[in-house]
């Protein structure tokens, strides 16, 4: 030990249990869990797998239950009764606070129209009313094609054109180098290329067996800088549970801890 330098501070193996400390504990052993897998499939691994799944699945439903059913469907409802009461001149319950945002209007009758396509979805678990699930089902489709499309389309295809031709344009407000036009070139050549790769209506050969021999070699450059994104994405999660077992769980019960800052 260099001369000067504090005498580490042993520490009681039993420290006064806190709840920060049962977080710890679990956490790190659930991640001991997880990595297990590395040796084998093992139990402890498909416990933990499956405490995910349902810990999971069971966060999503509350979300979506206070977030997402008592806004738009639950107090709606209760608004909506209080108002066929008020109608029928019988006596009305009070509103709850939640609810007092709640405009009476015709959208209120609207709501309807979810509750019974939501409710059609479960026809699939009774016999000989499984034909009742299709149309919301259909109308799920229909709704999230009709809206997405188009918003692809403008993403990935009018403006990935735009961003081709655009830099070939004259512009005498922008002043391009000629890093930027070969830049601006070789983007232009991947793009015809990695298109002509996936034109099948004609055999690739002559020139577009070349074009297309071209676009693949594109193609693969993408898939690797993306594949290598993500390597790196996943080891950056694995650097932060090394350093949550090393620096938050290990001092836990190791009998000794280094002098402090």
């Amino acid at each position: 030990m260099p001369p000067g330098t504090p005498a580490p501070e042993p520490v009681s193996l039993f420290l006064t249990p806190t709840l920060e400390h049962l977080g710890i504990w679990v956490a790190a052993l659930l991640t001991l869990g997880v990595y297990s897998f590395l040796y084998s499939d093992n139990p402890l691994f498909r416990a933990v797998e499956h405490l995910f799944v349902g810990v999971s699945a069971a966060y999503g439903a509350v979300i979506v239950f206070h977030q997402a059913l008592k806004p738009l469907i639950v107090w709606p409802l209760v608004v909506l009764g209080r108002e066929l009461l008020l109608a029928l001149h019988l006596p009305a319950y009070r509103l709850p606070p939640q609810a007092a945002g709640v405009a009476v209007d015709y959208r209120l009758y609207l709501v309807l129209i979810p509750i019974a396509l939501g409710l059609m979805i479960f026809g699939r678990f009774f016999r000989g009313k499984e034909w009742m699930a299709r149309w919301p089902i259909a109308f799920v489709v229909g709704f999230g094609a009709g809206s997405v499309i188009p918003v692809v389309l403008q993403a990935n295809v009018l403006e990935q054109a735009h961003g081709t031709i655009a830099p070939f344009l004259p512009d005498p407000q922008v002043a391009t180098t000629w890093p930027d036009q070969v830049g601006n070139w070789v983007l232009a050549i991947a793009v015809v290329t990695a298109l002509t790769y996936f034109y099948f209506s004609a055999p690739h050969r002559g020139w577009l067996g070349k074009s297309s021999r071209v676009g693949l070699w594109f193609l693969m450059v993408a898939f690797g800088a993306g594949f290598g994104n993500t390597v790196m994405a996943r080891v950056a999660l694995l650097i932060g549970r090394m350093q949550f077992l090393l620096y938050q769980w290990v001092p836990l019960w190791l009998p000794w801890r280094g002098p402090g800052p």
